[in-house]
């Protein structure tokens, strides 16, 4: 029987949470689902899942969001991100895809970016804004 889907994604992101920190490097998990079937919608924002009190759920899914400020950064991320998939529990299978969707935003680009912003908002009449403090696990989401 084994440890079920449920089990394995709480394992893969328990040891996201501790082997993957370092300065800059953000990831957040958006949604997971675990069931005795489990099938995201076509926009890939939500699903659904079925199931029961007294099974081992045998399909599991997350989707997440990895933002780093190099490539190299996003590739030592997804290396560990891969080597802790691989090890799984009794009697389940785990995989990981990475689609590079958020790219690698180093301080050059994100300056380029607010001086391309605050050129509109000069030209809209708006104050410009300011450089926001680097390390985005400081950011407060506002």
């Amino acid at each position: 029987m084994g440890d079920g889907a449920g089990k394995e994604l709480i394992r893969i992101l328990s040891e996201f949470a501790t082997e993957l920190p370092e300065k800059y490097l953000t990831y957040n998990v958006g949604f997971m689902l675990a069931g005795a079937t489990a099938t995201v919608n076509d926009k890939q924002n939500g699903g659904t899942v079925t199931g029961k009190l007294n099974i081992v759920p045998g399909e599991g899914y997350a989707l997440g969001d990895l933002r780093t400020l190099s490539d190299e950064q996003a590739e030592r991320a997804e290396a560990k991100m891969r080597a802790i998939v691989a090890k799984h529990l009794p009697k389940t299978e785990a995989e990981i895809t990475f689609r590079g969707l958020m790219p690698a935003m180093s301080p050059e680009r994100n300056r380029g970016l607010l001086k391309m912003l605050n050129g509109v908002n000069l030209d809209l009449g708006l104050s410009a804004m300011e450089e926001l403090e680097l390390d985005p696990m400081k950011a407060d989401g506002q």
